[in-house]
């Protein structure tokens, strides 16, 4: 059914997320049928909102959470080769820290 909610989103005219996918998702998994029934029942409206806003929350925090690690990690790229101008920058030492550091939810 979530399927079917984010694709009624993604088809108003100024959706809160996109999902190009969901429309043939939901298709397969209920049927024209049901997608038809469903999408027409009083309570589509809300639950298209619910899970649209869901899904933007969301979405919205792991792109917070994933820019966070790309710049802290071209930061500790910077460092470590500042650091170590001498020796060549090791990119398996630069991405064990940095996979370190993300999985920690830092940054």
């Amino acid at each position: 059914l979530c399927a079917l909610w984010r694709a009624m989103e993604t088809a108003s005219p100024h959706p809160l997320v996109r999902d190009p996918f969901a429309g043939s998702i939901a298709e397969a998994q209920l049927g024209r049928e049901g997608v038809g029934k469903l999408s027409k029942a009083t309570f589509a409206p809300s639950l298209r909102y619910l899970v649209a806003l869901r899904t933007r929350v969301i979405d919205d925090m792991l792109e917070a959470w994933c820019l966070g690690c790309i710049s802290g990690l071209l930061t500790l790229v910077l460092q470590v080769c500042v650091l170590r101008r001498s020796q060549s920058c090791r990119l398996d030492f630069v991405l064990q820290i940095a996979s370190h550091k993300c999985g920690q939810g830092g940054h």
